[in-house]
């Protein structure tokens, strides 16, 4: 089971993403890691100043929409797809104000989960920008592509 939770402290968002195997011995094993900001580099594929100026723009869009923008880079899954990665999550998080940006840079994929703030084709608009620089394996300036479309999208429609 994989999941993101959020938690707000006065001035301060953190977010803990975890995931729950099974051992050999059918016990449950939890591993958890809890970040303050706006930015998971689960799949360490970020510089910490890559993570910081993505955080901070992460931030900026989120506000400028009246939203809440994360970024979560996601390591390899095994047999999960992204997709069943993102329900786990969609199933925690269903307020519309929350806008998740997933990427796996293994393998090129993009899941947006938007709560309701996207429309599906605004959604795709996003996606299509993240994916070119994304197989490149260039992850920092995917998402920074994905996130000044976001802002461009919630611009135009404001």
């Amino acid at each position: 089971m994989l999941g993101l939770a959020g938690c707000q402290q006065p001035g301060e968002q953190s977010f803990s993403y975890w995931e729950e195997r099974r051992t050999a011995g059918d016990a449950t094993q939890r591993l958890e890691v809890r970040t303050v900001g706006r930015v998971i580099d689960q799949a360490e594929v970020l510089t910490p100043e890559e993570e910081q100026r993505i955080g901070k723009t992460a931030q900026e869009v989120g506000q400028a929409g009246r939203r809440v923008v994360l970024v979560l880079t996601v390591p390899p899954l095994g047999q999960e797809s992204l997709e069943q990665f993102g329900w786990a999550i969609n199933g925690q998080r269903r307020d519309g104000g929350t806008v998740l940006l997933m990427v796996r840079p293994d393998d090129g994929t993009v899941r947006i989960e938007t709560g309701g703030s996207l429309s599906p084709e605004q959604a795709a608009a996003v996606a299509s920008a993240i994916r070119p620089d994304l197989r490149r394996r260039a992850a920092a300036p995917a998402i920074e592509r994905g996130l000044a479309t976001l802002e461009k999208l919630w611009a135009t429609s404001a």
